[in-house]
């Protein structure tokens, strides 16, 4: 086709305007398009035909504006080309929040509030892990004297709390909480000294299953729990706005420290700031050294905590039980009904472990046993040189000349004793200190040196079938017994409750038996066992000199 073939003219009458077509180019004044392009300024291309720009499309020359049928309210063929888009990129909203490739925003959780003075509790610490395995705290297989000291923090209320920037100050010392790390109500966190590596549920914020629940770490924002040192310490928690939240200091009278203590410090009650015990004394077990992650006797935080004995009527008859009086209603064809609940405020766990103890206003039964007063208690018999050959006085079916030393305290009241707090002394140094336990009257407590590994009743606050029907515990602070002589007192506070002197002529301590009172339970005076007993043995602990029960 020659060059004057490639245009054609339209000549149009009665005023129609005439249009030019030139090798695909149109002149605006035709108003057929194929692209913006073709229109000129303020101009769209829109199903063919060239319409006014939309408000908010963008001036920048050259820059082409789709603009969909819907839009101009009016419809036409499809155009080949990319697809749409209506957004205006110069007014939208940048989205909040995170995207994932799949380009959807993930909000990102609102992290709880940090804790209040009050909020968290110091409960354990474990400055001098025990020798060999039974030190292995941390249960990585190793025991070591660095790895396996710990430092467990409690939430006592029932709100999750958020424990970014909370720092440990042992003496001027730090560790600080990773940031982002929330610990739920009623749940512990342990800083372990190290160790643990391999261990996926360690550093995670995430719950630990050997722990009960407990968030475990061994590292921390800027490094690890620094060294615990045995001869005492003062342990602050500190808020991220540098409040004081709580304060731990062992190494003291009432929280002893050193290197002999071999088991952690705990708060007793559990969860409070009230006072310091060893492990021992606070769990009543002898065998447990520590609990990371739990309560001292091993039960979750979050766990209902034990229902108190019940109320017992103490007077001049029998005692009587509120499940006595419910028993005999029910026998006396009555109906048994359980009133109904009122609700009320969930406590927290350091409101319901205060709660549980009486407050001095209500009496000193407080609806556990009465606390003892002086003459209520007696130390009866003490063994400080068990016979080589028949001096198996705990009756684990060896005889040790240390284990074998025993004390014996027989309740002489008519009274239910309450005897938490109650320490035992021999000369100047407390070998034992009674949980929360109660002894009924005629009822006695024996204290051992050591041994009976694997009794299931030692240290349960429960009668033990062996002993007469009396409490059995393992001194928590292995003291010697001096053969030479010594005194054994019974101490609750600054009052001295009971005092047994032995070491004089017929109270002899190394003739290989027992000394007892004689009789028993007066302090008239002190006999070497064989001699007050009939059938000249050697000890009875629980018992009296003769065997029979108190």
């Amino acid at each position: 086709m020659s060059s004057m073939q490639r245009f054609f003219v339209v000549v149009q009458v009665l005023g129609f305007s005439s249009c030019l077509l030139w090798l695909g180019f149109v002149y605006t004044g035709c108003g057929g398009c194929s692209t913006a392009l073709d229109c000129g300024g303020n101009k769209v291309c829109l199903s063919g035909q060239c319409q006014d720009k939309p408000e908010g499309s963008s001036d920048e020359p050259g820059e082409e504006v789709q603009v969909t049928p819907d839009d101009a309210g009016t419809s036409g063929p499809e155009k080949d080309g990319p697809e749409p888009n209506n957004t205006d990129k110069s007014t939208t909203e940048p989205p909040t929040g995170e995207q994932d490739d799949a380009g959807t925003v993930e909000e990102k959780p609102e992290l709880p509030p940090g804790p209040q003075p009050g909020d968290l509790v110091i409960n354990e610490v474990l400055f001098d892990p025990p020798a060999d395995a039974a030190g292995d705290a941390n249960q990585d297989g190793t025991r070591s004297s660095s790895d396996d000291e710990f430092i467990e923090v409690v939430n006592v209320t029932t709100s999750p709390i958020h424990l970014g920037g909370i720092t440990l100050d042992i003496d001027g010392k730090t560790y600080k909480v990773p940031e982002g790390i929330v610990l739920p109500g009623q749940t512990a966190v342990v800083v372990f000294g190290g160790g643990m590596s391999g261990d996926t549920e360690v550093n995670t914020g995430k719950p630990h299953s050997k722990f009960g629940g407990a968030l475990v770490f061994t590292d921390g924002d800027g490094g690890g729990l620094p060294s615990l040192t045995n001869s005492g310490a003062t342990i602050k928690l500190i808020a991220a706005d540098s409040t004081e939240l709580d304060v731990f200091t062992y190494g003291t009278a009432e929280c002893p420290g050193g290197s002999s203590v071999d088991q952690s410090v705990n708060r007793k009650p559990d969860a409070t700031t009230a006072t310091c015990g060893e492990h021992k004394v606070v769990s009543g077990q002898a065998g447990t050294l520590f609990s990371p992650g739990t309560r001292a006797d091993g039960s979750k935080f979050s766990d209902p905590l034990p229902e108190p004995p019940p109320v017992e009527n103490v007077g001049e008859g029998a005692t009587e039980t509120v499940a006595d009086r419910g028993a005999e209603a029910v026998a006396d064809g009555g109906v048994e009904s359980t009133p109904e609940a009122t609700p009320t405020e969930e406590p927290t766990v350091q409101d319901q472990v205060v709660n549980e103890q009486p407050p001095a206003e209500m009496g000193p039964e407080g609806g556990t046993g009465q606390a003892p007063v002086s003459g209520d208690l007696i130390v009866n018999e003490v063994h400080s040189d068990p016979d080589t050959t028949n001096g198996d006085a705990n009756g684990d079916g060896t005889a040790s000349t240390t284990d074998d030393e025993f004390i014996e305290i027989v309740n002489k009241s008519t009274k239910t004793l309450q005897m938490q707090g109650v320490e035992v002394l021999i000369k100047t140094t407390v070998v034992f200190q009674f949980p929360a336990v109660t002894l009924k009257p005629n009822q006695a407590v024996v204290i051992f040196r050591g041994g009976l590994s694997g009794d299931t009743l030692v240290g349960t606050g429960q009668a033990h079938s062996k002993f007469g029907g009396s409490l059995v515990y393992l001194m928590t602070k292995s003291t010697a017994l001096t053969n030479s002589g010594a005194n054994v007192d019974v101490k609750l506070g600054a009052t001295t409750l009971d005092s047994f002197v032995y070491g004089s002529a017929g109270c002899e301590g190394d003739k290989n038996q027992s000394v007892t009172r004689s009789p028993d339970l007066t302090s008239n005076s002190c006999k070497l066992h064989s001699d007050a007993d009939p059938n000249k043995s050697l000890f009875s602990p629980g018992k009296k000199a003769d065997g029979t029960n108190f």
